[in-house]
């Protein structure tokens, strides 16, 4: 069963099937079923004459039963996410490739936790993380194991608050184009901000740089794809 929150390859193919009907414009199959989705399949359910009480837009039993009918295999076609994100952005396909090997080195599931932002935001209550800051000027640490998805994890796992879960995402930043994590928050909320990532990382990675100008979560500051800035995950 598909419904808003779903993600993954099953989602992707379930839109290519609502862009083919009609139903969803191009290239709108990034695998994640959100309200657009949700409301292409209420169209795809009424088209087909469903009663009123099933056009709910939830792909379950009797809506994908009547996709494949009409030929929905629930296999996804691949999508060169790098053009078509790039075009939405207006920027150079290759410049886009570029700066995924800049911010992640191409690992989808890269995770930069800062704890110094984390320190920041939480005050005494995050003294026990560990955080080395590079110098007295540059307050970020270089050191792999406070700065790694294990330094996150751990964090995370210090508390179980919303507030210090959000703080703990809010400092790291997320993906191929290290976004950061307030707009993973946005997208998914802050109880499924990790699980919607580490379910695909891919295709959030995309998600995130498509609806959000990416954020260094060292300096704060909005980067441009033209300048990486160079407190960028390597």
């Amino acid at each position: 069963m598909l419904r808003r929150g779903s993600t993954g390859p099953n989602v992707r193919a379930w839109q290519q099937f609502l862009i083919g009907a009609g139903h969803l414009p191009a290239h709108s199959d990034d695998g994640i079923f959100g309200p657009k989705t949700e409301q292409a399949t209420r169209h795809y359910q009424a088209s087909e004459g469903f009663p009123a009480t099933q056009v709910d837009g939830i792909a379950g039993p009797l809506t994908l039963g009547s996709a494949f009918g009409q030929g929905f295999d629930g296999q996804a076609e691949d999508r060169d996410l790098v053009r078509i994100t790039a075009d939405g952005l207006g920027i150079d396909p290759d410049l886009m490739r570029a700066f995924e090997i800049v911010e992640s080195g191409g690992r989808a599931s890269a995770v930069r936790f800062e704890p110094h932002i984390a320190r920041r935001k939480m005050g005494e209550r995050a003294d026990a993380i560990p955080y080395t800051p590079k110098s007295r000027s540059q307050r970020w640490s270089v050191v792999r194991t406070e700065t790694s998805r294990g330094a996150f994890d751990r964090a995370l796992a210090m508390n179980d608050d919303q507030a210090w879960r959000r703080a703990m995402i809010e400092s790291s930043s997320w993906g191929l184009f290290q976004v950061l994590g307030s707009h993973l928050i946005g997208m998914f909320g802050v109880d499924d901000a990790v699980a919607a990532f580490d379910a695909d990382p891919r295709i959030i990675s995309f998600a995130l740089v498509a609806t959000a100008s990416p954020i260094c979560a060292d300096c704060s500051v909005q980067k441009k794809m033209q300048a990486p800035c160079s407190n960028a995950f390597t």
